[in-house]
C-alpha cells in the first residue's frame, strides 16, 4: 500500500508557549482513525489532542496545554488507523525562539523568521563563510546553496571520490544530486550563479523522486498568465509545488519563471517543502 500523504497544516515546529494551532493533517479517511500516540505512548482524545474531519482526512490537532509540557526536542506522532495503516511525522519542540541569537540580520518581526529559524536549526542553511554571523537574507540564493541544502536535507549522505575516499562539502552536494538526477534545466550547473525560479520547482520535484516522496494537493492548479514563459521541462514541476503549498507566483497572477530568489525566499520555500511532505 502507497505511503499515505500527510502534512503539518503550520509547522512542524512548535514553541513552547506560542499557543497556536499546532495540527497534523493525513489524508487517509476520517471514518478509518483509530487513535494517536506520541513516542509510543497512547494519548488521551479531546484531551491531549482532538481529532476531526477535514474535507474528509483525518486532522489531528495537539493541545497546546499539551506540548507546552513536552522536553525541548524531536517527537514522533504517530496516527493509527483501524486497517492498522500507522502514519508517523516527527516535529520538533522549542522552549524560545532562537534564530535572532544565531544570526544579527534576522529578527522576530521579520515575515521570513520562522522559516530562517527552522532550516538554521537543521543545518540546511548557515551563514556563509565570507559573512559569519549574518544570514544575508535579502542576497540571491546561489545555484551551489541549493544544492547544500538538498544534500543536507537528505541526511547528508556520504559520497566516495574514485579513490574510494569521502568527498567533503559542495563537491559532495554536487556528486550527490548528479548521482540522483537532480539537475537543472539544461544539465549543468553555475554553482556561484543565482538560481531561477522554475529550476528551483524542477530540482525539487527531482528531489521528491529520488527520496521517493509524494507531494499532496492542498489547492488548484495554478493559472498564470505567464506560463508560456516557463520551459516545457519545468512546467509539471511549477504544477506540483505550487498544488502542494511550496511555490507561490510571483505575483497573483504571475510565476516568473526566471525570476530569481533570495536567500530568504529559499529558505522559506525549504521550511514549506518540510512541511509539505510531513516533516524532517
Amino acid at each position: 500500500m502507497p505511503t499515505p500523504v500527510h502534512y503539518f497544516t503550520n509547522s512542524s515546529v512548535y514553541i513552547r508557549n506560542s499557543n497556536v494551532s499546532f495540527g497534523h493533517v493525513t489524508v487517509r479517511d476520517f471514518q478509518l482513525f483509530s487513535h494517536v500516540t506520541l513516542n509510543g505512548v497512547t494519548l488521551t482524545k479531546n484531551g491531549h489532542y482532538t481529532a476531526s474531519r477535514l474535507n474528509g482526512f483525518t486532522e489531528i490537532v495537539l493541545a497546546s496545554g499539551y506540548l507546552d509540557a513536552l522536553n525541548q526536542g524531536q517527537h514522533t506522532l504517530t496516527v493509527h488507523f483501524k486497517d492498522h495503516v500507522t502514519v508517523s511525522a516527527v516535529f520538533t519542540v522549542l522552549w524560545t525562539s532562537q534564530a535572532y541569537q544565531t544570526f544579527n540580520d534576522v529578527y522576530s518581526s521579520d515575515w521570513f523568521f520562522s522559516s530562517v529559524e527552522y532550516v538554521s536549526q537543521r543545518g540546511w542553511m548557515t551563514a556563509r563563510s565570507s559573512d559569519p554571523g549574518r544570514f544575508r537574507p535579502n542576497d540571491p540564493v546561489t545555484q551551489g546553496e541549493v544544492i547544500d541544502a538538498m544534500h543536507r536535507m537528505a541526511g547528508t549522505p556520504t559520497v566516495l571520490n574514485q579513490f574510494g575516499q569521502p568527498l567533503q562539502g559542495r563537491d559532495a552536494s554536487y556528486e550527490w544530486v548528479r548521482a540522483n538526477g537532480i539537475r537543472p534545466i539544461g544539465g549543468y550547473y553555475n554553482l556561484d550563479s543565482p538560481i531561477t525560479r522554475q529550476d528551483i520547482a524542477l530540482l525539487f520535484s527531482q528531489l521528491v523522486s529520488a527520496l521517493h516522496l509524494r507531494y499532496p494537493v492542498v489547492r488548484e492548479a495554478p493559472a498564470f498568465a505567464d506560463e508560456w514563459q516557463i520551459e516545457s521541462t519545468a512546467r509539471a514541476a511549477v504544477t506540483s509545488l505550487y498544488r502542494a503549498g511550496v511555490i507561490n507566483g510571483r505575483t497573483v497572477s504571475t510565476f516568473v519563471p526566471l525570476g530569481n530568489m533570495t536567500r530568504a525566499e529559499f529558505a522559506t520555500i525549504l521550511y514549506r517543502f518540510a512541511e509539505a511532505i510531513g516533516g524532517w
